[in-house]
Formats: C-alpha cells, structure tokens, sequence
C-alpha cells in the first residue's frame, strides 16, 4: 500500500509547478499480488477506482510524490502507467494513460522520480532504465528511455535484479537486493556507495518527501528510511551528502 497525504501532495505540486492536484485527505493506493489495485479517497474513506495490471504477478508499485501517476512492476515486460485525476469538480477517474515500454522480460522494480517527471525501473533483462513521463500522452507520446544500464555493471550477477527501489528527492535511486541498499546516481546511472542495511530480507524503503535538517550539519540532507525481516527500522543519509 502507498498512502499520499494531501500536505505531501501540496508541497510536491508547489515546488513544481503542478496543477494536477488530489483530495483534500490524500489518497491511498492498494495493490494485490496477483491481482488488481484499487484507489481510496481517504476524505471519502471509499474506493474511488480500480486498476488492472492483467498480470500473472505483481512485483511493486510506485506511486508519483503528488498522488497523480501509478505504475506497477510485475510479470510484464511493460509498465503500465495510469493517472489519478482530479478536477474542481472532485475526482473525474483513473485512465490508463501511458506504458514505459522497452524492456524484453518481466519488470521487478519501478519507482517515480519526486516530481513524477522520471521513472526507473528493474528488469530480468538485466537492464535498469530511467525513463521521461513528461510527455503528451493525450497526443499519444510515448515515454522515452534516458538512460539504460546493464545491471552487471553494478556488480550484479547474472540473473539478480534489484527488488524494490525508491528515488529520493536529491536525485540519488535507492535499489535493494537481499539485505543491501544500493544507491545510484540518477544521471549517470553510476553506483554510489552500496551498504550491508538489515540482517534479513528489506522490506520497505521510504525517502523524506524533502531535504531535512539533522544535528549540527549545516546543510538539509536527504534521509532513507528501511525496514527489514530483522525487526529494525533505520535511516540513511544519502551519500551525495557525505562526498
């Protein structure tokens, strides 16, 4: 499940210049492992709408900073992406408006850049892409890959792919495999640092919707939170604010 609260939304959208917006109490996003995925006003407290990935498997899903975008990762070589809208009216549906398509088998990973203008995703195909959602899909535009690396240059073998990841709001990917968070450079698809996080399986990774003020430092850094099978729940400091 992925809950976007309307203050998280509103801060999201002011920074960006967005004017797609969500209810007045967020929305939640709920997603089965072998099924589809409903969407909840949380104002309203009922289901607004319903998804359908038509897959054997759902892998993850990712939900935009804003509440707007929702793809899944799952048994598909392609994402697919649909949009939550909203208008001064309320809430007008949940169309599927775009696939993240370039990918030759099934995708394990997908999350969104914070302003929902970028996704990245995991593949057994043994790539990671960064793909451009700012498109006009109305025009049907399709979104473009624009940066592809083949896992095994981050030390991967043959056939681990990250399992989940999460793209903080300094530019830098957290992707897990096992009990080990890999960051990466979202530019340059370069690793940054990997660390040995939790002493079983991670199972969540959350970043701050912002740069946060920690101690003494004088700079706002981006904080990491993970929580593991080893019932630990523990925060990062991205390493771009540690170089």
């Amino acid at each position: 499940m992925v809950v976007v609260s309307s203050n998280q939304a509103q801060a999201i959208n002011s920074s960006s210049n967005s004017s797609n917006g969500i209810t007045s109490g967020g929305v939640a996003v709920l997603l089965s492992h072998k099924k589809g995925g409903k969407v909840y006003g949380l104002a309203e407290g009922s289901a607004l709408a319903e998804f359908q990935p038509n897959s054997f498997e759902n892998h993850q899903l990712a939900v935009s900073a804003n509440g707007r975008f929702i793809c899944v990762a799952s048994f598909t070589a392609d994402v697919m992406v649909w949009e939550v809208q909203f208008g001064r009216e309320g809430y007008k549906g949940t169309p599927r408006v775009m696939d993240l398509k370039g990918h030759t088998s099934q995708v394990l990973s997908a999350a969104f850049s914070p302003d929902g203008s970028k996704a990245v995703t995991a593949s057994k195909d043994g790539t990671l892409r960064v793909w451009n959602t700012a498109v006009r899909y109305h025009l049907q535009e399709d979104p473009k890959t624009v940066l592809k690396v083949q896992l095994s240059q981050h030390q991967l073998s043959q056939g681990q792919v990250y399992e989940r990841m999460a793209w903080g709001p300094d530019g830098t990917i957290a992707a897990v495999l096992g009990q080990h968070i890999h960051f990466i450079d979202s530019s340059s698809g370069q690793v940054l640092e990997v660390l040995h996080a939790h002493d079983g399986p991670i199972t969540s990774m959350v970043w701050s919707p912002q740069l946060v003020h920690m101690g003494s430092a004088a700079e706002p850094v981006a904080v990491l939170a993970s929580s593991s099978t080893d019932r630990r729940v523990r925060l990062w400091k991205s390493p771009k604010q540690r170089q």
